[in-house]
């Protein structure tokens, strides 16, 4: 994954060191696992730019995991 900047939402290295702390630990089994970073990228995408989530740059996991994570925050 890069570390670059794609977009201005893109969180830096130093603010995804403190977010990966307030997440939980990942499963060991189930489906194959994927970067929380991008997930994390994604949703900011779409909080700052008011896009819908099926309108995500390809970049992006699918739309469907970022309104998982978001509505399993809001509960």
């Amino acid at each position: 994954m890069k570390t670059e900047f794609e977009h201005p939402s893109d969180v830096t290295n130093r603010q995804w060191q403190l977010i990966r702390q307030l997440l939980p630990p990942r499963k060991r089994f189930g489906r194959r696992p994927i970067h929380r970073r991008l997930i994390v990228n994604g949703i900011l995408y779409v909080v700052r730019t008011g896009c819908q989530w099926r309108m995500l740059p390809k970049k992006f996991p699918k739309c469907q995991y970022g309104v998982r994570r978001v509505s399993a925050v809001a509960d």
